[in-house]
């Protein structure tokens, strides 16, 4: 992680203005992905609102009775329990620029490199194995790929192109295309590849399963502090773990969610399982019980509130449970390259899930309504007492899960779909990220994080890469192949 990152502390003003601190042992400081904080001095003179809206929403999730989330020094200190104000993926040479992983990584060095080719508008097709196994794995050869069509329901590439490996083989097409091309690869679920007629190379079952995204719900309220800045995005995140969520904001407090937890997850591994989102029902159970240990026992954050501006004259908190215990799935439907994979996001597919994003929704209203951020706050937009009625409880279990279920939205955070686990609990690649079955296939994206994460994806998967290119360096230099 700190290899990733070249971190830019702050300065007075950020600290003054955005109450902006940090922890040195726990960041990078030569790294090609710049990471720093909102610089104060690019915001509007007019929008000193934005900093009260920010500072009241932190001081109210560190007061509000039965909340009362401490405010921690550093987002990135491995503990992200706590409201905080959050350094962002910005250069701030660059007027704080977002710092991508193209520019990090690839444009400091696209021109200099003779052995480094990328193509757009081109589409990897399929993995070519060679016939012989060596030591009972399969060993890659080669990739094909072909132009991409400008129209999605395009047949089959007319013409193809095939690029040879002269030593391993890389997939890093994200949660979605990589275990779609190991399936038309013919690495997959037999009985999918069979109804196919795709010739079957390792038949490994959790490829395309397990996969796990977070369903994000959006509320919002007017605000008395007006500013010029319009709808961006600032510092302040709040990580509630279940403890503090459930007691905030279920209607019943927190008492029975360490029972509700390890009670539910034999019935909600059978039918998550029995969708398609596991291999089987036993090791789904495994899978989610080392996940309610995160929860239970280590306090992960099990929610995030995202807080933002919507308008000049509003704020907002977008809110999202981390840790679902859904589990979808994706299959490939056709050999034809460019027809997308029928994708199961199984959002909110089982109760806990739900109860979840109820909580924090019945949350975000009552922070609206708790001093110091009910001071500056006019009424509420999203969704309004109209949309979920409030007798003073902040709204009924139904109300808000009907309004839930419609209204919320993907948080386009996958994982999960080529796990890194035991290959009998429908693991897809090993510790060293090579896919079970193979001599020379890797997968290095959000693919491979067997669960989802109390954080945003992208500083991790910088580092789950990183970490690759340690991996692929050594077995280069052993010679292992």
């Amino acid at each position: 992680m700190q290899k990733s990152e070249t971190f830019h502390a702050p300065d007075a003003l950020q600290r003054a203005q955005l109450n902006a601190s940090f922890a040195p042992a726990v960041h990078g400081f030569a790294g090609p992905v710049q990471a720093a904080f909102t610089d104060a001095t690019l915001m509007p003179s007019n929008a000193f609102g934005a900093g009260l809206k920010q500072s009241a929403f932190v001081a109210t999730c560190s007061s509000a009775p039965g909340f009362e989330l401490a405010q921690r020094a550093d987002v990135n200190d491995g503990s992200p329990t706590g409201v905080f104000v959050t350094p962002l993926s910005i250069d701030p040479a660059r007027s704080d620029h977002r710092s991508s992983s193209a520019e990090a990584y690839l444009t400091p060095v696209e021109n200099e490199r003779s052995n480094w080719v990328v193509l757009v508008g081109h589409t990897a097709t399929t993995v070519l194995f060679a016939e012989n196994e060596s030591d009972g794995l399969r060993s890659a050869y080669a990739v094909r790929f072909a132009p991409t069509p400008a129209d999605a329901t395009t047949g089959p590439p007319s013409q193809e192109y095939i690029v040879y490996a002269d030593h391993e083989i890389i997939l890093s097409a994200g949660a979605i295309q990589s275990p779609a091309l190991l399936q038309r690869s013919g690495v997959g679920p037999k009985s999918l590849l069979d109804a196919l007629g795709i010739d079957v190379v390792v038949p490994l079952e959790g490829v395309g399963r397990n996969l796990q995204d977070q369903a994000a719900t959006p509320l919002a309220a007017g605000s008395s502090v007006n500013d010029t800045g319009g709808t961006r995005v600032l510092d302040a995140i709040a990580f509630p773990d279940v403890d503090a969520l459930f007691a905030f904001g279920a209607l019943d407090g927190a008492a029975n969610v360490s029972e509700t937890i390890p009670g539910g997850i034999p019935g909600w591994a059978a039918s998550q399982a029995a969708a398609g989102g596991g291999v089987s029902a036993e090791a789904l159970e495994i899978v989610m019980r080392a996940q309610a240990h995160n929860i239970l026992h280590d306090k992960a954050a099990i929610l995030e509130m995202f807080f933002y501006e919507p308008a000049p004259d509003g704020l907002g908190m977008n809110a999202w449970g981390l840790l679902p215990f859904s589990r979808g799935n994706l299959s490939i439907t056709s050999t034809n390259p460019f027809t997308p994979p029928a994708i199961r996001g199984a959002y909110l597919a089982v109760d806990i899930d739900l109860a979840v994003a109820v909580a924090g929704a019945r949350a975000v209203r009552r922070l609206f309504q708790t001093p110091p951020l009910s001071e500056i706050v006019t009424s509420e937009l999203v969704p309004g007492t109209a949309a979920v009625p409030d007798a003073g409880d902040g709204g009924s279990d139904a109300d808000w899960s009907a309004w839930v279920r419609g209204a919320y939205i993907s948080n386009d955070h996958p994982v999960g779909t080529a796990a890194m686990m035991r290959r009998e609990l429908g693991g897809v690649v090993d510790a060293r990220l090579r896919v079970y079955g193979t001599q020379n296939v890797r997968v290095v994206d959000s693919s491979v994080l067997p669960l989802q994460i109390s954080a945003h994806l992208s500083a991790t998967v910088y580092g789950v890469a990183e970490k690759a290119a340690d991996l692929i360096l050594e077995d280069m230099r052993a010679g292992v192949r």
